[in-house]
């Protein structure tokens, strides 16, 4: 099983009682859409080709998403997340 598929339908079944995903060196690329995991407080992306982070809901406290093709945090991280791109640290308020 690839794991776009996983993502696409078995992880959709459970997404609102998700609090943690982790998904780094998975080959994901392009928009990923996180609309239905209303609890996710953890996610950790890191090592893609992921573009943009979408619908990211306002539980999430710990951004993991460096070396991906993500070029701004602004406007996509909910406020008082802790974002970590590449070296960096940001803090969102």
């Amino acid at each position: 099983m690839n794991f776009i598929y996983f993502m696409n339908n078995i992880l959709d079944e459970f997404a609102d009682d998700v609090t943690v995903i982790i998904i780094r060196h998975k080959q994901i690329e392009g928009l990923l859409d996180f609309k239905r995991f209303t609890k996710l407080t953890k996610l950790n992306c890191c090592y893609n080709k992921i573009t943009s982070l979408d619908n990211l809901p306002n539980s999430l406290t710990i951004l993991y998403c460096g070396n991906n093709q993500i070029t701004s945090l602004e406007n996509l991280v909910p406020k008082g997340t802790e974002a970590f791109s590449s070296k960096k640290t940001f803090q969102i308020h």
